[in-house]
């Protein structure tokens, strides 16, 4: 699959206010990773080089759970929520109170979700 066969509303679908970055970042360069140790690599690596908004904007297509999910299999996502629960909880810390009451309420959810879906109790162990 190429960016060219990728449909504007899935990509729309991914990110708020038209702003295709984030996606842009992994079409030309995720899809041609084979493996999810090589992906979330690659994605870990590139969050230390994200602005805010473009982390919440990444969390936000990691974290979403969309029939259409083109970026990041299952199996990766999971890997991802784990491996990152840590650096994430550190970015929730650290902006929730900077942001809207809804994008708070969002992103506590979210972590909220993680917490509870996390198959690793050394993770949650880990934020204690």
């Amino acid at each position: 699959m190429n960016s060219d066969e990728i449909p504007e509303d899935v990509v729309r679908a991914f990110c708020d206010n038209d702003d295709y970055k984030i996606v842009e970042i992994f079409i030309n360069q995720y899809l041609s990773i084979a493996s999810d140790v090589c992906a979330t690599e690659y994605i870990l690596n590139k969050i230390k080089t994200l602005n805010t908004q473009e982390i919440s904007e990444l969390f936000s297509l990691i974290y979403t759970d969309y029939d259409h999910f083109f970026l990041i299999s299952d199996g990766l996502r999971w890997k991802l929520k784990e491996l990152s629960l840590a650096k994430y909880a550190q970015f929730i810390e650290k902006n929730l109170w900077s942001v809207d009451e809804d994008t708070q309420d969002r992103l506590w959810s979210e972590f909220v979700d993680i917490i509870y879906s996390s198959n690793d109790s050394s993770v949650i162990f880990e934020l204690l």
